[in-house]
């Protein structure tokens, strides 16, 4: 008997090359759509993160700047504290002493400095800007330049001193603006002077005020920088200020700057510094100057507990 024939499956159509071309150009296509998405989902999130961080570091430091402004107002409170003679937590002292201390969500570090402890840019005799020229490093010939050019920059007249400078010194040097022959206004305005770099204002600065309008300088409250002035002065000419009376303020101060450093713990950092005058115009206090400063040198601190 013969055996039935097995039944065979009708072959695949053959597929053509140019099938096959299109499978792999949309498997292709497919594969880049998806690398594309990839890329801007990423980038998405990425800049998704740094918005996040962004708005993080703008909240923390205004939460520093608050923080810094509360705590010029604590350095305020301070100096109308009354005094006397044994300090204590509210009786700060005014020699530009740190004080350190916790408050809202971060740490303040205050201090606040008598301005009649510094050598006023206005008032100094000759031999006191000498001298401070003279200790940070300032050759004799060169102090005694500047010297000069300080007060021709703020005297009234347009008469040059031996070594100083006026209009046509500023001109011939190539600088635009000449000696404005009036009292300085502020510190800052010492780098207008010819000659003056900012390599040595930066070394001045702690010494400097335009606010105690005094010749001399408190040494109670005096920064290093300002005793280092009187020491390096000529021995004769500081005993005849001394003599007059004109080398050490001893009068009471009404003029101070007030500095706070904040931290918080987010990270954020803000320097408030003021210029805060004593009375006047029937008010305990008013204020001269409100700006961002410069971060402090954290040394010798003394803790406060608020």
């Amino acid at each position: 008997m013969r055996k039935p024939p097995i039944a065979q499956m009708p072959p695949w159509p053959a597929r053509s090359a140019k099938h096959d071309k299109s499978r792999g150009i949309a498997l292709v296509s497919v594969l880049w759509i998806l690398a594309l998405l990839a890329v801007i989902a990423g980038s998405f999130t990425a800049n998704a993160r740094t918005d996040a961080k962004l708005a993080y570091n703008l909240v923390e430091n205004a939460k520093a700047r608050a923080l810094a402004d509360a705590g010029v107002n604590r350095a305020i409170l301070a100096l109308l504290q009354p005094r006397s003679e044994e300090l204590s937590e509210q009786q700060w002292r005014r020699d530009g002493t740190l004080y350190r201390f916790s408050f809202g969500g971060g740490e303040v570090l205050a201090s606040i400095q008598d301005e009649a402890g510094k050598i006023d840019l206005n008032a100094a005799p000759d031999a006191l800007l000498r001298g401070l020229l003279v200790s940070v490093g300032v050759e004799t010939g060169a102090a005694a330049a500047l010297v000069d050019a300080i007060a021709d920059l703020r005297d009234a007249d347009d008469l040059r001193r031996s070594n100083g400078a006026e209009a046509d010194d500023y001109h011939a040097a190539g600088l635009a603006t000449g000696p404005k022959n009036q009292p300085f206004r502020a510190v800052e305005e010492l780098q207008r002077v010819i000659g003056m770099t900012a390599a040595l204002f930066e070394k001045l600065l702690p010494a400097l005020t335009v606010h105690s309008g005094r010749p001399g300088v408190d040494p109670a409250t005096a920064p290093d920088e300002a005793r280092l002035a009187l020491e390096w002065m000529n021995s004769d000419e500081a005993e005849a200020l001394d003599a007059a009376g004109g080398l050490l303020a001893l009068r009471p101060a009404t003029t101070y700057t007030l500095r706070a450093e904040a931290h918080t713990d987010g990270g954020g950092i803000y320097v408030r510094e003021a210029v805060v005058l004593l009375g006047g115009d029937g008010q305990l206090f008013q204020i001269r100057a409100w700006r961002q400063g410069k971060r402090m040198a954290a040394t010798g601190l003394l803790n406060l507990n608020l």
